[in-house]
């Protein structure tokens, strides 16, 4: 939403003058304060489920107003953080599951992440800061009404389908494969979407990633919808005033956001499109509370890296504080294991006692927990012979064996960029055409391999691992 907003309304801002950016809703909020213009800007940006301006005449009503007619109370239906950094040539976009269960500010009892609201801008910005240790520089709020509007300002968000599909409970229903023009109604149904249903082999299929699926899908929309908006400048009278219109009754900022700064997002947005907006995505694991509510807590160890980027603290700094290295002696050659513990001590790297393996290794083996490979390729980088990065479900945390081989040279004072040795390719498997096939197909000839309809294959998953989302467009099938 930032991004789009970014691209469009300040352009028209300033074309129009101060006067009507100065209508645009405000609202004062303690935040933090960057020191120079060189240095980064965190957006905390809330996407509430007011209902507010969507009637039963409105297009995919039913699946905004939950068959009330007057819904009451809103909620953040969606909660990022939004970075931009002026030495970086790309933006940084990280989502808090609505689920996210957290001590919620001023008071800090525990609750869902986005009950926060409830209390007011402040209590969300200073639950952010709080409980992740993210600054938050400015505030920003866009509701259902204002987002399709948003949409619509740009003359819809074109996507690609690879099959059908539908979640009754937003009123998505996408019913043919290809390029759709999603219009405003449709882009919030997908982005809202918890409970997408897709046809896999003529069957419907539920993605059972929950608001993990609808945070993945928001992202890719919002990729998308960058892209659009870096094409769609508002080039008449009527498209820059439209657009004030839209800012002054949909969006709400903080009072401390100037327009240079708004102008500042021009022109970093206006010079990226959606592929330079990064996504970043909290690991998080189920539970339920003491009264049954299903909740998501935060995976802190697993985050480290994440956090780090919206914090300002490079990410090899933040995990190195955490890891923990011993070293095990694969080699006949004495006292190597205690040599490289002490380099790594030497490397502010905290270690254990070294230790002698039972086994002989050529190559040196890094192992790392599940999903701590950062971890591992941070160790690796300081061994100039390299090593081998080895998934070890034995360990947990930020635990890190290195167990030194035969290849071993030296332990680095600089880290430096290789780190793995790839292991040797199996030989290539070759494939014979049974005699009768081939005499199907043709006599000596190679059969044809007809594809498979797209909806036959798996569905695609987003790069965070959960949630499904569109496949891109086939080359020869343009959706832009």
């Amino acid at each position: 939403m930032l991004g789009v907003v970014a691209c469009l309304v300040p352009a028209a801002v300033v074309a129009w003058g101060i006067r009507q950016y100065q209508n645009i809703d405000r609202v004062s909020a303690e935040l933090d304060v960057r020191e120079s213009e060189a240095d980064p800007l965190n957006f905390l940006v809330v996407g509430s489920d007011s209902r507010d301006g969507i009637d039963d005449d409105t297009e995919l009503s039913e699946g905004f107003l939950d068959g009330q007619a007057n819904p009451t109370g809103q909620r953040s239906d969606t909660l990022l953080v939004v970075r931009l950094d002026p030495a970086v040539p790309s933006i940084d976009l990280l989502s808090f599951p609505r689920d996210l269960y957290v001590p919620i500010e001023p008071e800090g009892n525990e609750a869902k992440i986005n009950g926060a609201y409830n209390n007011g801008p402040q209590a969300v910005i200073d639950t952010i800061q709080k409980n992740f240790s993210i600054p938050i520089h400015h505030y920003m709020e866009v509701d259902f009404a204002g987002f399709q509007e948003l949409v619509e300002a740009i003359d819809g968000v074109p996507m690609y389908f690879e099959r059908e599909m539908a979640d009754t409970s937003t009123g998505l229903h996408i019913q043919e494969p290809g390029c759709i023009n999603l219009s405003g109604a449709q882009a919030l149904a997908f982005a809202r979407s918890r409970k997408l249903q897709y046809v896999q082999n003529n069957e419907w299929q539920f993605d059972q990633a929950g608001d993990l699926g609808r945070i993945a899908r928001q992202q890719y929309l919002l990729q998308k919808s960058v892209t659009r908006a870096s094409k769609q400048k508002p080039d008449s009278p009527s498209d820059i005033l439209s657009l004030i219109n839209f800012a002054t009754q949909n969006i709400t900022i903080d009072e401390s956001l100037g327009l240079d700064e708004m102008v500042e997002l021009v022109e970093v947005f206006g010079s990226i499109d959606g592929d330079k907006l990064v996504t970043h995505s909290l690991p998080v694991r189920n539970e339920r509370t003491g009264t049954g509510q299903a909740i998501v807590r935060l995976i802190e160890d697993e985050a480290i890296d994440e956090l780090a980027v919206f914090r300002g603290r490079p990410v090899a700094t933040a995990v190195k504080e955490r890891i923990v290295v011993r070293v095990f002696n694969s080699t006949d050659r004495k006292g190597l294991a205690g040599q490289v513990t002490e380099a790594y001590s030497e490397l502010a790297f905290m270690t254990e006692e070294p230790s002698n393996a039972e086994g002989r290794r050529a190559i040196t083996a890094i192992r790392h927990a599940p999903g701590q490979r950062s971890a591992a390729e941070l160790v690796g980088r300081h061994l100039g012979a390299g090593a081998r990065l080895v998934t070890d479900p034995k360990l947990t945390g930020w635990n890190v064996h290195i167990d030194v081989g035969a290849n071993f040279t030296v332990v680095t004072r600089e880290p430096g960029e290789r780190v793995v040795v790839p292991t040797p390719p199996p030989s290539p498997a070759t494939t014979t055409v049974p005699a009768q096939q081939a005499a199907v197909d043709g006599a000596g000839e190679t059969p044809v391999r007809r594809p498979k309809p797209a909806s036959a294959r798996p569905p695609r998953i987003s790069p965070s691992g959960f949630g499904v989302i569109p496949f891109e467009a086939p080359a020869n099938q343009p959706c832009n």
